[in-house]
């Protein structure tokens, strides 16, 4: 019996040792490239620094709760960008005087240029009197997005429908490691690997070094995700840009027949927001995007997020967030000025 209790401990014991490391650094309930990356959580505090930004109210109404106004000055439809409630840029749209913000759940739809064409073949545009609209895409994302049909239709009953059958719009949660579980093992060897490669060979999420600090961690790291670099063999394209750009003007015209102004949000990468400060920037591709869009004819309110963000970046940490693919409330806000600016400007 001793024989077989120090034979089964001797076999139990590495893999108990294995969990210890995850067990005290990993928490899945931090942004989604440390979750993504299995990446040692060293900075728990890190989101404190927002701690004023998460207690604001949300100063917006969601489609989902069917209001009885149906008269908005500004429309969000968009991806995860759209999605950051109390903290995100239509929270500080709504804080402007005189802008009332009606939002479309991001759960209420996929691909949001599919959307705008299938609210405008239904019924919405006859119920909600809209003046303007934000239509927001993740850079990633853009060419991506420009193959759907432009035949269907969305109307508020079937948005109604959805907004019941949808599960209560709550935070994500995702549960810590359990034990036994390959995620056990994804941690020990992406962080094994880090040191060596930017992403360990095999992780979805990159490691690499900037040339300064530029969020409040005591490192000097960009963590990104690997979609940033793959999208560029087509956001990089000069006709695929302008098939997307042809899309968003065609929109805006449509819009246009309604009344309605159109303002588009285009979601940097974080990757490409940081790529100029990357220290080995030379073995990675240059994100050519915003430069072919910059060189096109645009029949739609623009918002250069960009050049606004990366703006920022000179006299501000944090503009994203360090331990996700998404901006911060810093961000938010900036943005949300910038839209506002164009709507006065426009009148």
């Amino acid at each position: 019996m001793k024989r077989f209790i120090t034979k089964s401990t001797l076999i139990i014991l590495p893999i108990i040792l294995l969990y210890i490391p995850p067990a005290i650094y990993f928490n899945s309930n931090r942004g989604d490239l440390v979750r993504l990356g299995y990446l040692a959580d060293k900075y728990p505090d890190y989101r404190n620094i927002f701690s004023e930004e998460f207690k604001n109210d949300n100063h917006f109404t969601k489609v989902s709760e069917d209001p009885a106004q149906k008269d908005f000055e500004v429309m969000i439809v968009g991806d995860s960008f759209s999605m950051q409630h109390n903290y995100g840029y239509k929270t500080y749209l709504g804080k402007k005087p005189g802008l009332r913000v009606l939002y479309l759940d991001r759960e209420l739809h996929d691909n949001p240029f599919q959307t705008m064409y299938s609210l405008l073949n239904g019924d919405f545009f006859d119920t909600y009197q809209i003046k303007y609209i934000v239509l927001q895409s993740a850079e990633r994302y853009f060419t991506e997005r420009i193959s759907f049909d432009k035949t269907k239709v969305l109307d508020c009953a079937a948005l109604r429908d959805l907004a019941r059958k949808r599960k209560p719009d709550e935070q994500e949660a995702h549960s810590n490691f359990k034990f036994p579980s390959t995620s056990v093992f994804r941690f020990a060897i992406y962080n094994l690997l880090y040191p060596f490669d930017d992403n360990g060979w095999f992780s979805p999420v990159y490691k690499a070094e900037l040339t300064d600090k530029y969020f409040s961690v005591d490192n000097q790291n960009l963590l990104f995700h690997y979609l940033d670099i793959d999208a560029l063999e087509t956001n990089n394209s000069q006709p695929k840009v302008a098939a997307l750009n042809g899309i968003i003007n065609d929109l805006a015209n449509k819009l246009k027949g309604r009344g309605i102004k159109l303002i588009f949000l285009p979601s940097p990468d974080k990757y490409g927001i940081y790529y100029d400060y990357l220290v080995a920037k030379d073995k990675y591709p240059r994100p050519l995007f915003y430069e072919l869009l910059d060189k096109l004819g645009k029949d739609y309110l623009y918002v250069d997020a960009k050049a606004i963000l990366t703006a920022a970046l000179k006299r501000k940490k944090d503009i994203y967030f360090y331990d996700d693919t998404h901006w911060s409330p810093w961000a938010s806000i900036l943005l949300a000025d910038e839209i506002d600016r164009l709507i006065k400007s426009d009148s």
